[in-house]
């Protein structure tokens, strides 16, 4: 089967309708059933539904429909058409295995092609006056076919044969009489001289809409015998906008520079085609309504074309140098002249479109914590600058950008090897204003530095105005710097004593500070093995003082005085505080910190048998004892001396022999802190048997110039760590005899009770020695123990 348009019998749609797509159905008209696909129908039954191709074609299969009567009708019609006109076609299969062709001319399936119209009043703008003869060109934008219809004296004009009949004077566009007809077909009156399709339609130039500006547009055709209503058709009068940009942002606001070039689009309309204009521009001073003026004179610009068409734009450049201008607004007058006509004149004072802003910015920096220029070095730091904007468009969206500089290098400060930077994007209300930036950051590695804060404002990717100056007071924050030296004011180091009067004078050096302002610097003693403050009878040990520098850097000192008799053994750190108006400025809180730390010193001793390392000695003429003295919290490299006495644990005393008091010292330099150190008493303890001694050691600090300090002893009389005992030689066995003792009388044969009772008697008396050493010794060690 071959679909075809009825208009012009041919296999082929027309306008933007199409033959792809139509649906058909074979109907059985046999007496008897058929079977097709191998289903059985009856008559007046569907068999078969087909769908036309692109080219409007439909088949079945050679052998699809038995012998017999058929009816093939069309359900749908395709895009663009109706379901009207030849639709329904009778056919007969007579032979086996051949093609009904239902294809040509009066054998196929037609119908007929949408069709519709199009009316409109053409008036001028303003005044609404029908504008006659005005010509409108209808263009197929499937075919390009294109034809003219012409307005009436009222304007009017139409497709519509009820208007102009299609048959007068077809197509020929001239007047407001002639019939317009699309496609091949002859014209029809009874129908619609438009197409299924979708049409341009353009106002053509000519004596009535002469400088003014032509309409072109879009009209879609998509229903039967339906005529569209254009409404009512307007030109505009000649005129000019304009739209001021600046070269380099592409936006109204412009950086004032020694080199800005504005661009100001003029757009124009209702110009006459090939005829010569002028454009010239005027910049005007938005505050005084004046001209503009450099070095006296005026800024103006001029540009000379020949329009294309009515319609279109122009740009005219002003370039001069805007140093100096931040905070300044111009505006771009423009004027059109033809020869010495003005034509059109666009000058509006408070048109933004028109206006070039020259955005200023300035800065006022402090910290977030203390509200001042000046922060405390902390590993958290916010600090706010406020930045204050004038000049800015309203509306639009600004983005600033911040970076803090290290103001003695000039360059970008670096946190971990990455610059400090701050980013805001905000879309101010009003033309001037403040916003904050934050920049948070770790501080701990810039204390001590001068910050200085610079910022740029952007539009889009184009920097407008900015704030970089190094010396502004305004932009510029200080981060003091403290860092302190712990000493014993008595020893002159940093060795503790552990006495109930001590004291501890910390030097504080500070950096960044302001001269002559008052700082209260306050001190806090802590306990580095467990991290917290050092607490004296539940308080903690603390010092403060005030002081005004006379320069920014300088040093400053603190004394922390208290009882120190617990404390051998313990690291004490100081860490202090600087404060400005109750706010911290600066610290020095690192508990590792040698410098800020006192050693407090301690001493431990275990004695012992310089020959076998018990605590168990022989009370014999030569008699060692070893005391290892254990030591903490020492100063390696320096000079140090231990004295050591023996004590009589019974009577609490000295023990002296001879009269005097036996003693033993060892001096040494440590190479650690922590260590330990041998000090050996030699002495005769024949009559020492059953004492007990008790070392004491007392360690001194050894100055350079040979004093020596007492620092720490231990002296504990019932130490058992420091205690030997001396016990009497254990009594002799004596050997068994090598021979038979001899007796007066010799004994006689077979007699046995003598020899019996010698052997019996030697034997006894070798256990009994054994045992009284042996419970002689453990008795001894018992009472040593306890």
């Amino acid at each position: 089967m071959q679909k075809r348009d009825i208009e012009t019998g041919k296999a082929a749609a027309q306008g933007g309708a199409t033959l792809e797509g139509a649906e058909f159905t074979i109907t059985s008209l046999n007496a008897n059933p058929v079977i097709v696909d191998g289903e059985t129908y009856e008559n007046g039954e569907i068999v078969l539904t087909l769908v036309t191709d692109e080219k409007g074609l439909a088949s079945t299969a050679k052998d699809a429909l038995p012998y017999g009567h058929y009816r093939v009708d069309e359900t749908k019609a395709p895009e663009g058409y109706l379901n009207e006109g030849r639709i329904s076609l009778e056919f007969d299969i007579t032979e086996d295995g051949k093609i009904v062709e239902l294809t040509e001319t009066g054998s196929s399936i037609e119908n007929q092609v949408i069709r519709g119209d199009l009316e409109l009043v053409k008036v001028s703008d303003g005044d609404l006056s029908r504008l006659a003869g005005v010509p409108f060109t209808i263009t197929s934008k499937t075919t390009g076919e294109s034809h003219t219809i012409v307005t009436d004296k009222n304007g009017y004009a139409s497709t519509s044969a009820e208007w102009n009949k299609h048959t007068s004077n077809t197509n020929r566009g001239e007047t407001a009489e002639d019939g317009i007809w699309f496609g091949t077909s002859e014209p029809d009156d009874s129908k619609g001289a438009l197409i299924y399709d979708t049409y341009t339609i353009e106002e053509q130039r000519c004596e009535a809409n002469e400088g003014r500006n032509l309409l072109t547009f879009d009209v879609e055709v998509y229903r039967d015998s339906v005529t569209i209503d254009l409404g009512t058709l307007t030109n505009d009068k000649v005129e000019i906008a304009t739209t001021a940009l600046d070269k380099e942002s592409g936006s109204h606001m412009a950086k004032p520079d020694d080199k800005v070039t504005i661009v100001d689009t003029v757009e124009y309309e209702g110009l006459k085609k090939g005829v010569e204009y002028r454009v010239v521009g005027t910049l005007m001073n938005k505050e005084t309504g004046e001209p503009f003026e450099i070095d006296g004179k005026p800024v103006t610009a001029e540009t000379t074309f020949t329009a294309k068409k009515s319609t279109g734009s122009v740009e005219v450049e002003f370039t001069f140098d805007a140093t100096g201008l931040g905070g300044t607004t111009v505006v771009c007058f423009e004027e059109l002249w033809q020869d010495d006509l003005k034509m059109a004149v666009h000058a509006d004072i408070e048109d933004q479109d028109q206006s070039i802003f020259f955005p200023e910015i300035g800065t006022q920096v402090k910290d977030s914590e203390t509200g001042l220029q000046m922060a405390h070095a902390d590993e958290e730091v916010t600090l706010i600058d406020t930045v204050s904007y004038s000049n800015v468009p309203a509306g639009e969206e600004l983005t600033l950008q911040g970076i803090l500089m290290d103001k003695e290098t000039g360059e970008a400060l670096e946190i971990d090897g990455e610059t400090v930077t701050s980013e805001l994007t905000f879309t101010p209300e009003s033309t001037e204003g403040t916003v904050d930036v934050e920049f948070t950051f770790n501080a701990t590695e810039a204390a001590g530095k001068t910050l200085v804060v610079f910022e740029s404002l952007y539009y889009g990717e184009e920097e407008i105005a900015s704030h970089q100056d190094l010396d502004s007071p305004e932009q510029t924050l200080v981060l003091p710097s403290v860092s302190t030296t712990a000493r014993n004011p008595e020893l002159g180091n940093q060795t503790g004593l552990a006495k109930t009067e001590a004291s501890i004078t910390d030097t504080a050096e500070y950096t960044n500070l302001i001269a002559g302002e008052t700082f209260t610097i306050r001190g806090t003693l802590m306990d580095q093995e467990t991290g917290e403050e050092l607490l004296i009878d539940d308080k903690p040990v603390t010092a403060e003082a005030e002081f005004t520098p006379e320069e920014t850097s300088g040093t400053t000192e603190l004394t922390f005085t208290f009882n120190a008799e617990a404390l051998a053994g313990k690291t004490l750190v100081v860490f202090e505080e600087i404060f400005y108006k109750d706010q911290v400025v600066a610290s020095h809180r690192d508990i590792s910190s040698d410098p800020q730390s006192i050693y407090f010193p301690q001493i431990g001793t275990s004695a012992t048998d310089g020959e076998d390392g018990d605590q168990e000695i022989l009370a014999d003429s030569e008699v060692t004892i070893k005391d290892t003295v254990s030591y903490e919290n020492l100063i390696p490299g320096a000079s140090y001396l231990l004295k050591g006495v023996l004590m009589d644990q019974e009577t609490g005393e000295e023990l002296l022999l001879d009269g005097n008091p036996v003693t033993a010292e060892t001096a040494f330099t440590p190479e650690e802190r922590s260590g330990s150190v041998e000090v050996v008493f030699t002495l005769d303890g024949s009559s020492l048997a059953g004492k007990s001694l008790v070392v004491f050691e007392t360690l001194y600090y050894v100055d350079a110039d040979g004093t020596q300090r007492e620092i720490c002893s231990h002296k504990d009389i019932d130490d058992a760590g420091q205690t030997v005992h001396l016990s009497e030689n254990p009594p002799e066995v004596p050997e068994e005899p090598t021979e038979t003792p001899s007796v007066s009388n010799p004994v006689k044969t077979g007699d046995d009770a003598p020899i019996l009772l010698y052997l019996g008697i030697g034997a006894g008396a070798l256990v009994l020695a054994g045992t009284l050493t042996f419970l002689y010794l453990r008795r001894r060690k018992q009472k040593d123990n306890q």
